[in-house]
Order: C-alpha cells, then sequence, then structure tokens
C-alpha cells in the first residue's frame, strides 16, 4: 500500500468524516508493508500485511472466488483500462472487483497511475505490476468525500456501491460499470451520473458535476 494512500482512507465504522492514522511497522520505497491504520475516533485498529490494508470489519472472511484464468484477467485489465480513459498524469484509479485479480494487470498497462484496488479478498496468484495500493473490504468504499480524481470500476454492481462512487468520485470523473443489469443505467442517471455509454452490459458514465 503506497503512503499516499493515507491522505483519504476513512474509518469504515465511523464514516467518510473520520480519517486513519498510519503507524508503520516496515516501510520499502514509500510502500508500506506492515503496520496498523488507527482511528482516532472509536480506537480500532486496521492492519497492514504483505503491503495490503486490512479494512473489513469482521476479523475472518472466506476468500473470493476466482473470476477467470490469467489469460482472461489480461484481456480483461486492456478493456477496462480503456474505458476508463485516463489521459491525466498522476491519477488514481479505484478498482472494485471479486478477488482482486484486475487491479495490477491495470497498473502494468497504466504506469502512470495510482490503482486502488478494493476486494473482499486478494487473489493468490494475480500477476502483473505497477503503482497499485490494495485494501481489504466488506462494505462501504474506506475513502473521502471526492478524493477519487481519475475513474472507478465497479464489477459487482450494487445500488450501494453505485451511490458509494457518487461520493468518492471527483466531478466529472468516469465510472465504468461491467456485467451490469438493465437497471444499472437508470440507477447511475438517478444518482446524477450522465451515461455516455450502455450496451453489452456495460455502463460508463461522468460523475455529477460540481455545483
Amino acid at each position: 500500500m503506497h503512503i499516499l494512500l493515507t491522505d483519504v482512507l476513512t474509518c469504515p465504522r465511523c464514516g467518510p468524516n473520520f480519517g486513519l492514522i498510519l503507524l508503520s511497522d516496515e516501510l520499502n520505497d514509500r510502500q508500506v508493508v506492515r503496520g496498523h491504520l488507527g482511528c482516532p475516533n472509536c480506537r480500532q485498529s486496521y492492519p497492514i500485511a504483505a503491503g495490503v490494508a486490512d479494512l473489513r470489519q469482521e476479523s475472518e472472511q472466506s476468500a473470493a472466488p476466482r473470476s477467470g484464468s490469467p489469460a482472461e484477467d489480461s484481456e480483461r485489465a486492456y478493456r477496462l483500462a480503456a474505458l476508463m480513459g485516463v489521459t491525466m498524469a498522476n491519477a488514481n484509479l479505484l478498482i472494485v472487483d471479486a478477488d482482486g485479480a484486475l487491479p495490477p494487470q491495470v497498473g502494468a498497462i497504466l504506469p502512470q497511475a495510482h490503482v486502488i484496488g478494493c476486494s473482499a479478498d486478494v487473489a493468490a496468484e494475480s500477476g502483473g505490476e505497477g503503482f497499485v495500493s490494495r485494501v481489504l473490504i466488506n462494505g462501504l468504499l474506506p475513502f473521502r468525500n471526492g478524493s477519487v480524481r481519475g475513474a472507478a470500476y465497479v464489477g459487482i454492481f450494487s445500488h450501494e456501491l453505485a451511490r458509494e462512487a457518487a461520493r468518492v468520485l471527483m466531478p466529472l470523473a468516469r465510472l465504468v460499470v461491467d456485467s451490469a443489469g438493465e437497471e444499472a443505467g437508470e440507477v447511475v442517471r438517478s444518482l446524477g451520473f450522465e451515461v455516455q455509454l450502455e450496451q453489452d452490459k456495460v455502463v460508463v458514465a461522468a460523475a455529477p458535476g460540481a455545483g
């Protein structure tokens, strides 16, 4: 997990108004390898192990199933990188997927971007490389309002995640929804997104503008 991520992480118990404080035990080239994130409000401590911040609210989670083969993951990653349409340097990209296989693949394709992967678990062999931070979650997105200035990808669509994407994305940042049901387009429109593409179970939309 890159140390810059601590600027936007928030406590999943207390909500987006409560940031976390980093206590690092091992730091390697600005990557936090081991340590803890602490909430000054509720005093909850969240561990960082092997570079992965565990912000799940239960102590035990079962591993998420693999979504596809490495070749399929690579194909999905190139497709996602194109759909995200990132042009700015040093953008942060939020990727919410089932098993954490996509973030390192996208990180290898877009090395100039900070890829933030959120999943319930991390695939044992996900491959790829790049500027990638990993966060384990099992609920709301633990980020400050408007802190994602590049794009967000949601691979497991729900009304709750769509609302969270609207909250964490900067105005006009892009949302990509994959494996979307027929209602996904209407849901994101109701949240103020401007839908730019809607076909083959994919929805691409721009986050609500300022004001």
